[in-house]
């Protein structure tokens, strides 16, 4: 019968790290098959990893592993300047399930993170994907030509040869020429003689 595989929790230490015997390096706790794993952190030569970094207290902080919960935990050990998860700052007593991902600050300099193994760090050389961008110089790219500008059209007139006609018609017969009044007396004229005739047929 196969053993079952032994609980393990992989430490990434990146290669900023602010202790140079820890920057860069991957490191494995693996717990003990009989008894409850600790592992305390800090700057004591007597600690399980000693991180040489002066921000960090002596005994700083603590992870362990329980068979009875089977989970990974953190915990603060009253250090100094404190223990952060993921962002933040651990009370006294405080204990907390470490997780894939999950970032241990220990100070500025002293970021470590929980990884599954060697292959899943993330490298300081690492610049991401390769940005594919057109190499082609903005003056070489096709145009579009422009509109052709438009002459504005020519209202048509709004006169007729009826219409100047009309027009002249009317300055004649107007008052203001000797032919306009001459024809004012004659249509004045044959207005009294056509009363004149009117009642002369009403009195017969």
């Amino acid at each position: 019968m196969a053993e079952p595989p032994v609980p393990k929790l992989t430490l990434f230490f990146p290669d900023d790290f602010g202790d140079p015997a820890w920057a860069g390096t991957v490191y494995a706790l693996e717990a003990p098959s009989t008894a409850r794993g600790e592992w305390v952190l800090g700057r004591a030569p007597d600690c399980n990893l000693t991180i040489r970094i002066k921000e960090v207290s002596l005994k700083h902080a603590v992870i362990a592993y329980s068979y009875l919960r089977d989970r990974w935990t953190l915990a603060d050990l009253e250090s100094t300047n404190g223990t952060f998860h993921n962002g933040v700052k651990m009370i006294s007593g405080q204990v907390v399930e470490l997780k894939l991902r999950d970032r241990i600050d220990l100070a500025a300099k002293g970021k470590i993170q929980v990884v599954e193994d060697e292959d899943d760090t993330i490298r300081n050389e690492d610049s991401g994907p390769v940005t594919i961008s057109s190499t082609t110089p903005l003056a070489t790219l096709p145009t579009v030509p422009p509109l052709p500008t438009l002459e504005p059209a020519t209202p048509p007139s709004s006169k007729t040869p009826w219409d100047s006609l009309y027009l002249g018609t009317q300055w004649v017969i107007s008052g203001q020429t000797t032919a306009g009044k001459i024809y004012r007396l004659i249509v004045a004229g044959a207005g009294v003689a056509f009363f004149i005739l009117m009642m002369d047929w009403l009195t017969k």
